[in-house]
């Protein structure tokens, strides 16, 4: 019968499939402790405006100089 009989096909396809719902849940409860309302705040608790993000994703360097200016822009700051 060999090692194939222990384990049947849907084994094979449960398995990895329990194993990916593990780590979604894992990830999930690290995200939930670290922003447990599920908002969007800064450190001291305030809300984080648009400029605040946007200031945060040029210092990340997500997004370069020239579209950071068009953003802002648009913005109307």
């Amino acid at each position: 019968m060999g090692s194939w009989g222990v384990m049947p096909w849907y084994g094979m396809i449960l398995g990895p499939i329990f194993f990916i719902l593990v780590l979604f849940v894992i990830v999930r409860l690290l995200v939930g402790i670290n922003n447990p309302d599920g908002s969007n705040r800064n450190r001291a608790g305030q809300s984080a405006s648009a400029l605040d993000i946007l200031e945060a994703r040029f210092a990340k360097g997500e997004i370069d100089q020239k579209e950071f200016e068009e953003r802002k822009r648009v913005l109307g700051k």
